[in-house]
């Protein structure tokens, strides 16, 4: 769970991407009645690396990050800033440090129920575990 603290901490301190969507980042849902546009990331998987030696005390945590928006164009521009700070990014994240990150997908979407436009970006950090 410290992982995840530190990269709310991280997210709200980049300026390119608070200017858009202030501090309305969430961890796994999705306010009631959310104000427009946010980003929601969940953690969708946390492989740890081994050798023959055993645990190598490193861990790829794949994190999915959804830009939710009124129109498309906005969620796009906020998932190409998104994009750009965690693309290739090394650094603290908290009191975590990543080796790297690597974006590897990302996807458009429409919630049809909602209204809402979507996109979906999935990004892998390593750090030690």
């Amino acid at each position: 769970m410290v992982f995840q603290v530190g990269l709310f901490t991280f997210l709200t301190s980049q300026s390119a991407l608070t200017d858009l969507i202030a501090t309305r980042i969430y961890s796994r849902l999705m306010p009631q009645k959310p104000t427009l546009p946010l980003l929601v990331y969940n953690k969708i998987s946390n492989p740890r690396v081994y050798s023959q030696d055993g645990d190598s005390g490193l861990e790829n945590p794949r994190y999915q990050f959804d830009v939710w928006a009124d129109d498309p164009d906005s969620a796009e521009q906020i998932a190409d800033i998104l994009i750009g700070i965690l693309s290739g990014y090394k650094g603290a994240m908290g009191d975590e440090t990543v080796g790297a990150s690597f974006v590897e997908n990302d996807e458009d979407g429409y919630d049809a129920e909602t209204g809402l436009y979507r996109v979906m970006v999935e990004v892998v950090f390593w750090k030690e575990s």
